[in-house]
């Protein structure tokens, strides 16, 4: 009987591991032809700032349009997001350079924050490719954003121009001498 008893907790076991390891892995999601007819869209769209954020859906294997902005800041679009949902974002900003040059610089956003189940983290991952291989347009900036604090307008100028490290302003200097603040004209 204790054998059996031990077999039947081993199997169970098993079993348990099996569907906690089944429920984990990550799938990939394939773009839906509404999807793919929303990214078709947004790259021949004329509008100098428009967002097109797409989610996966897990329980279908798909990827799906949640919404089409048009004439958004970055910070606008950061206050679209949810804190704690991954999302595939088509953005595009006019990146100006001076008065007579301000093109339009498309970018493939994946917003991907901490505190999400890996599960999902691995999914949007893997499903990211997806969108990636359907953009046609040959010059579009790619980068991944992990808070919402980095919808900002120096950070986002910075990725699209390609500039690393923390794409903000610059402080200014104050030099100080034993502890008091030395005066600089």
């Amino acid at each position: 009987r204790r054998k059996k008893k031990k077999n039947k907790n081993k199997t169970q076991s098993r079993e348990r591991r099996r569907r906690k390891k089944k429920r984990m892995a990550a799938t990939t999601c394939w773009l839906t032809d509404e999807a793919k007819a929303a990214i078709t869209e947004w790259e021949h769209d004329g509008a100098a700032t428009s967002a097109l954020v797409l989610k996966c859906s897990t329980k279908m294997q798909e990827i799906q349009v949640e919404e089409l902005l048009r004439d958004l800041t970055p910070e606008e679009l950061g206050e679209e997001l949810e804190e704690t949902s991954p999302r595939l974002i088509l953005y595009r900003y006019p990146l100006t350079i001076d008065a007579a040059h301000a093109p339009h610089c498309p970018m493939f956003i994946f917003y991907n924050p901490g505190d999400v189940r890996v599960d999902i983290k691995q999914t949007y991952e893997k499903s990211r490719e997806q969108v990636v291989n359907h953009i046609t347009q040959v010059h579009c900036k790619a980068f991944q954003v992990t808070n919402l604090k980095n919808f900002r307008e120096s950070y986002i100028r910075a990725m699209a121009l390609g500039v690393t490290g923390d794409a903000d302003v610059a402080l200014d200097p104050r030099f100080e001498v034993h502890g008091r603040e030395a005066v600089t004209m």
